[in-house]
């Protein structure tokens, strides 16, 4: 019994080393249209089709986009599973003419936070010490869905 867990060990740190794409299981796959330019972290996405890729929960999330002759990392700075639902779907604000990715929504995962335009605050927290997004000012929300592949 010991050795055969020993085997079940060496293979599947054999598949790790020589095929990535165990060792980086996909969380999230899929593709959005964005109408318009906005800006996602420190990139500047313009109008057309993209897919994205997620490959792990919590803070050390990465969403993978592709589209428009560009590829992009973009690493959440918070992440938060709870009261929330609904579709998957990316949060936008309208700030002084721009769109900014606010929130990246994946159903039945939780929701990855994106940093704000300089000044804007997203976070508030209700008598119980949770989290909870919020929009300040007048600025423009807009939800636009994504297509997932498998979920």
């Amino acid at each position: 019994m010991k050795k055969t867990g020993s085997i079940t060990l060496v293979l599947g740190l054999a598949a790790a080393i020589f095929y990535p794409a165990v060792a980086s299981a996909q969380i999230a796959h899929g593709s959005f249209s964005l109408p318009f330019e906005a800006h996602w972290g420190g990139a500047v996405l313009p109008p057309g089709r993209y897919t994205l890729t997620v490959n792990s929960l919590g803070v050390d999330a990465v969403a993978y986009v592709h589209g428009n002759n560009q590829s992009m990392a973009l690493h959440a700075w918070g992440f938060s599973d709870f009261g929330l639902s609904g579709k998957s779907a990316l949060t936008l604000v309208r700030r002084g003419g721009s769109y900014w990715v606010r929130t990246l929504y994946l159903e039945h995962f939780g929701a990855f936070n994106y940093s704000p335009p300089k000044g804007e605050r997203l976070i508030a927290r209700n008598g119980k010490g949770k989290e909870r997004l919020v929009a300040q000012g007048s600025n423009l929300i807009q939800r636009l869905p994504l297509s997932m592949d498998g979920m």
